[in-house]
C-alpha cells in the first residue's frame, strides 16, 4: 500500500513538473510575442496602444493566476525550485508592461506639450521657456527603462532629436537682427515663397512646418549674415552719431 502510494506521488510530481514545464515554455512564448504587438510601435497611437495595454494587462493578471497556482502545487511537493523559471519570466512581463505604459503616458503628455507650443502665438513664444519644456520631457524620457529597443522609443526619441535645432532657429528668427529681407531669404530658401512671415496672428506650428532643418546649411548662412549685417549696420549708426556731435570750423 505504501509502495502504491509513493508510486502515486511520484507520478503526480511527474505530471506536475511536466506542466510546470509547458507553462514556462507559454511564457516564453508570450514575452517574445511582446515585440510584434502594435502598442510597441509609435504609429499606434496612444488611444489604440492603452487598448492594447489593457487586454495585456489582462493577460498578465490571468497568467499571474496560473504561476500561484504551480507555485502552490510545487510547494506541496516541496519542489518550489521547479517554478523560478515561470516567476522571473512572469515578472519580466509585468516590468516590460509598466516600462510600456509609462512609456505612452510620457508620449501623451509631451504630444499635449508640443501641442501647446504650436499653438502660441509666433510673436509670444518664449524659446527659453520652451527649451526648458523640452528638456524636463526629454529627461524624463531617458529614466523609462527596459523600453528603449521598442521601435515606439526609437521613433519617440527620433521626433523629440529634431526639437533642439527647431529651437535654436526658433530663437534666430525672433533675434532683433532678423529683419523683413532675411525673412524674405528664408522662405525662399525652404520652398516657401508665398509663407506670410509679417502676419501678426502666425503661430510657432507655422514656423514649425516651414521644415528648415531640410535646408540647414543655407538657413545657417542667413542666421549668419542677419548678425553681420546687424552688427555693421550699428557700428554704422554709432559713426553718424559720433561725426553729428563734433563741431567742424
Amino acid at each position: 500500500m505504501k509502495k502504491d502510494i509513493e508510486n502515486i506521488v511520484k507520478s503526480e510530481g511527474e505530471k506536475n513538473n511536466q506542466n510546470i514545464q509547458n507553462f514556462e515554455e507559454q511564457l516564453k512564448a508570450e514575452l517574445h510575442k511582446i515585440k510584434d504587438e502594435d502598442y510597441t510601435k509609435f504609429e499606434t497611437g496612444t488611444e489604440k496602444a492603452y487598448e492594447g495595454l489593457d487586454q495585456f494587462n489582462i493577460k498578465l493578471e490571468r497568467l499571474g493566476t496560473e504561476l500561484e497556482y504551480f507555485q502552490n502545487l510545487a510547494n506541496g511537493f516541496d519542489e518550489e525550485h521547479i517554478t523560478m523559471g515561470c516567476k522571473a519570466l512572469h515578472e519580466k512581463m509585468s516590468i516590460n508592461y509598466t516600462s510600456m505604459r509609462g512609456l505612452w503616458d510620457h508620449i501623451k503628455l509631451t504630444l499635449t506639450k508640443f501641442n501647446e507650443i504650436y499653438n502660441l502665438p509666433f510673436a509670444e513664444a518664449n524659446t527659453d521657456t520652451i527649451e526648458d519644456t523640452y528638456r524636463d520631457l526629454n529627461k524624463k524620457f531617458g529614466l523609462i527603462r527596459n523600453v528603449k529597443d521598442f521601435p515606439v522609443s526609437k521613433t519617440f526619441k527620433g521626433i523629440l532629436n529634431t526639437w533642439p535645432g527647431f529651437i535654436q532657429n526658433l530663437n534666430n528668427i525672433k533675434e532683433k537682427y532678423f529683419n523683413p529681407r532675411h525673412w524674405d531669404m528664408l522662405v525662399k530658401e525652404v520652398q516657401k515663397p508665398d509663407f506670410d512671415f509679417k502676419n501678426a496672428k502666425m503661430s510657432v506650428r507655422e514656423v514649425w512646418d516651414l521644415q528648415m532643418e531640410k535646408y540647414q546649411e543655407a538657413v545657417d548662412d542667413i542666421f549668419e549674415r542677419s548678425k553681420q549685417e546687424y552688427k555693421m549696420d550699428t557700428a554704422l549708426d554709432k559713426y553718424e552719431e559720433y561725426y553729428k556731435t563734433i563741431e567742424f570750423g
